[in-house]
């Protein structure tokens, strides 16, 4: 039934939707829960919600480029608030640190089996739980034929979801929290006489980026 709902959802306006609920073929089939449209839009309307998005421009002082270089950002916070609360992890996230065994050796399988997140959890008030942030980011090609247009996002989960289910794409245990979105073509129109700011290498393109968080 939910697969159902999210193709229509996905795949229908609302006419559509009331159309397809009322079809004679659901006579002699077993109808979903929802009877319209008004009531599966209701009840999407109610899952849970991720963090909204904001755009900022931005503008070096002395610097002046050929297309804006835009920030598109949400609160990290809600986002990390929004996995450790997912119910979808609800049977495979660890609350504290925990020693894993193999016979007499002690092994260490994910951050929260570690030394380190001991140390930090005994210097935690009682009842505390420790969470773990973990970022990872790479370069991302939008369209090859708008000039390099790329995508540089930061990625966010955190260490409390088993490694095993987070290392999963399709968990959607990360999620992005930075997206930089510039022109790789504009930077190289920036003043190269200043060092500083020459973005004529991938590497000086990198330290350019770097630069921007």
């Amino acid at each position: 039934e939910w697969e159902l709902g999210r193709f229509l959802v996905e795949n229908m306006n609302q006419t559509q939707i009331n159309k397809f609920l009322k079809l004679k073929w659901f006579n002699t089939r077993a109808k979903p829960t929802f009877t319209s449209k008004d009531q599966l839009l209701s009840w999407v309307n109610a899952l849970p919600s991720f963090a909204e998005w904001k755009v900022t421009k931005l503008e070096f002082t002395g610097y002046k480029t050929t297309y804006p270089i835009n920030l598109i950002w949400r609160n990290a916070l809600e986002v990390v608030k929004q996995l450790f609360s997912d119910p979808a992890f609800a049977n495979h996230i660890t609350f504290d640190p925990h020693i894993v065994h193999d016979g007499t050796q002690w092994e260490y399988r994910d951050f929260m089996s570690a030394d380190f997140a001991w140390k930090i959890q005994d210097d935690l008030p009682l009842g505390s739980t420790l969470v773990p942030i973990i970022l990872g980011s790479d370069k991302t090609p939008v369209m090859q034929t708008t000039g390099g247009l790329e995508m540089h996002p930061i990625f966010i989960t955190i260490g409390n979801i088993d490694s095993d289910v987070r290392m999963k794409a399709t968990s959607r245990a990360w999620r992005s929290a930075i997206i930089s979105v510039w022109m790789v073509l504009t930077m190289r129109y920036l003043a190269h006489s200043h060092d500083e700011m020459d973005c004529s290498t991938p590497r000086s393109q990198h330290a350019t980026t770097r630069r921007q968080f």
